[in-house]
């Protein structure tokens, strides 16, 4: 995780999945509690799995971030990842960068 005045940038790697959804956002909610940056940027260009439960974690992080403020945005996803947000439709809504 990388932070500065405007931007914290999380890297994700591996597989976001109903195994460790769990885990995942309790370190964002962390994120979201010890910084004040505008910007949530999850790097996903090491994420080789996303599942449904996946997916519900993102929305749920979208949501948070923007009931303070924030925006929430994906930077280069894998192919696979990308084909899972065009599938579900929320390439759009997660702030593909």
């Amino acid at each position: 995780m990388t932070v500065d005045e405007r931007t914290v940038r999380v890297d994700l790697g591996g597989e976001l999945d109903a195994l460790n959804t769990g885990a995942f956002m309790t370190a964002f909610h962390q994120v979201l509690a010890t910084s004040d940056a505008a910007l949530i940027e999850f790097d996903v260009n090491r994420l080789t799995f996303l599942d449904s439960a996946g997916v519900q974690a993102l929305i749920e992080c979208q949501t948070a971030a923007c009931a303070r403020g924030r925006r929430l945005a994906l930077r280069d996803p894998m192919p696979i990842v990308h084909q899972v947000l065009t599938i579900t439709g929320l390439l759009d809504d997660l702030g593909l960068r």
